[in-house]
């Protein structure tokens, strides 16, 4: 977690870290990358709307620099 806030009652905007592991076919445009085992990190943000007066999640936007995985794999 990088860092976390609201925007609103009901939208909560959140900066972190993403992290994984290249273990599935990852397509870029119409290309299709056979997976690498090779781990990746990279800076997100996203928002969660929730349902009022719940803990719901109704709505989840992630926002993200679309090659900034594939750069983290060397791809």
């Amino acid at each position: 977690m990088i860092a976390i806030g609201a925007a609103g009652e009901h939208v909560v905007l959140v900066e972190f870290w993403l992290t994984g592991t290249h273990l599935g076919p990852l397509t870029i445009g119409e290309r299709v990358i056979e997976p690498t085992g090779k781990s990746f990190r990279v800076r997100m943000a996203a928002s969660f709307e929730f349902a009022p007066g719940t803990d719901r999640i109704i709505c989840e936007r992630a926002y993200f620099g679309e090659g900034m995985i594939a750069k983290e794999l060397g791809l």
